[in-house]
C-alpha cells in the first residue's frame, strides 16, 4: 500500500525470483503505485505482483492488486511475469491487464465484497479474507480477523456482512425512503 519504483522488476510483492529459484506467493496483495522512473534502461518489466517468476516454476495463489503500473512491457504481463506455464496462477485477481495472468475485477467488485467472496471461494465458516462493507468500511479485501465475513445473498448478486442480509435490505429501503 504505496509506492514501488525501481529501473528493472519494480512490483508490489516479489521484484525477481531469479532462474533456478521457485516463489511461492499466496494471500496477498498490492495496492498503490508500481512504477519504472524516466529513462531506466532496462527492459519495462512492473508488474503488481511479482516482475519475474523465472523458467523453473511456482504459483501464485488467492491474490489480488489494483495497484496501478507504468513500465510494462504488455497487457498480459501486468499481474505477473513468467516464462513459461510452469507458473501456475489461480484464484487471483487484478482491475488491469487483459485477463491473461489474473482475472480481471472491476473496482466496484473491490468494494461491494465480491472480490472477497471470490477469494474465499465460498468459504464463510474460517474465510482467511475479510471486509467490512459499507460508510466507514474497508475499501478492499483484508486479512483482518477483526474485519467482517462477506456472505452472498441468496439473490446471487449482492454481498453482505449479514448473512440473512437484512443490512443490505434495511440500506436499500433507507436510501430510497421506504424506512
Amino acid at each position: 500500500e504505496g509506492t514501488v519504483s525501481a529501473g528493472i522488476a519494480a512490483a508490489g510483492i516479489l521484484g525477481n525470483a531469479n532462474d533456478g529459484n521457485i516463489a511461492h506467493i499466496s494471500n496477498s496483495y498490492s495496492t498503490g503505485i508500481i512504477n519504472q522512473p524516466e529513462g531506466a534502461t532496462e527492459a519495462k518489466n512492473c508488474v503488481q505482483i511479482c516482475g519475474w517468476m523465472g523458467s523453473v516454476g511456482g504459483s501464485i495463489t488467492n491474490c489480488w492488486s489494483i495497484a496501478s503500473v507504468t513500465g510494462f512491457d504488455n497487457a498480459s504481463r501486468m499481474f505477473c511475469r513468467a516464462a513459461n506455464e510452469l507458473t501456475i496462477i489461480t484464484n487471483s485477481y487484478s482491475i488491469i491487464g487483459d485477463g491473461t495472468t489474473a482475472m480481471i475485477v472491476t473496482k466496484d467488485a473491490v468494494a461491494n465484497g465480491e472480490l472477497t467472496y471470490k477469494l474465499n471461494e465460498g468459504n464463510v465458516e474460517e474465510p482467511l479474507w475479510r471486509q467490512t462493507l459499507g460508510e466507514g468500511g474497508d475499501a478492499h479485501p483484508v486479512l483482518d480477523p477483526s474485519h467482517l465475513i462477506v456472505y452472498l445473498l441468496p439473490d446471487g448478486i449482492t454481498y453482505s456482512n449479514d448473512p440473512d442480509g437484512t443490512d443490505a435490505i434495511t440500506d436499500i429501503k433507507a436510501e430510497l425512503g421506504a424506512v
